[in-house]
């Protein structure tokens, strides 16, 4: 399968050895015979982990470090964050009048990299690592969290709501056992 690398990081291994990865090359494919480069490694970049962002949204298969010619690569660990481009995301919880009160990674206006409204909502929380829930309101304001475990009715009480995970595809017990009114009966399964 495929997947979007958003960011690299990377830990040179201790010692002198910052600079045998130095120039060294981030590389993907999706055939294993023509690579595209990712990012360039550094000795500048500094000591301790290094993160590399990645601005090319091509889903790729095939992820390799190539170090430059005649060189010693000695990295201690490597680690690749980005998200399948497909579909993984469900609603959490029924458009309503609630949304995730979890200390929020963004919030406001959904408008990002030229969309507006919920997909804008939904690419800002694929491009945020540590996002798993996103709420979006019909006035288009969002709301990213990495959790869900409090939920809040919006000041203006005539806002709509709708949440939705990228991990979990059915709500925590506590939130129906907290939160199940008659319209949230049947999917919290009572």
């Amino acid at each position: 399968e495929a997947y979007v690398i958003t960011a690299i990081k990377y830990f040179w291994r201790g010692g002198k050895a910052s600079n045998r990865m130095d120039g060294g090359k981030f590389q993907a494919s999706n055939d294993k015979s023509t690579w595209m480069d990712l990012a360039q490694t550094s000795s500048s970049q500094g000591d301790g982990w290094v993160e590399l962002p990645n601005i090319d949204k091509t889903p790729y298969r095939y992820i390799r470090f190539k170090g430059k010619n005649g060189s010693y690569v000695n990295v201690a660990e490597i680690q690749l964050f980005g998200y399948s481009p497909v579909s993984t995301y469900s609603v959490f919880m029924p458009t309503g009048k609630n949304y995730c009160a979890d200390a929020p990674l963004y919030h406001g206006w959904a408008a990002y990299n030229g969309q507006d409204g919920g997909a804008a909502c939904r690419a800002r929380c694929e491009d945020t690592q540590e996002c798993n829930y996103y709420s979006i309101w019909d006035s288009t304001w969002c709301r990213l969290t990495t959790t869900c475990e409090s939920i809040q009715a919006p000041a203006d009480s005539a806002r709509i709501v709708t949440i939705y995970s990228s991990r979990a595809r059915n709500p925590d017990p506590s939130v129906c056992k907290t939160y199940a009114k008659p319209a949230y009966d049947d999917w919290c399964g009572k």
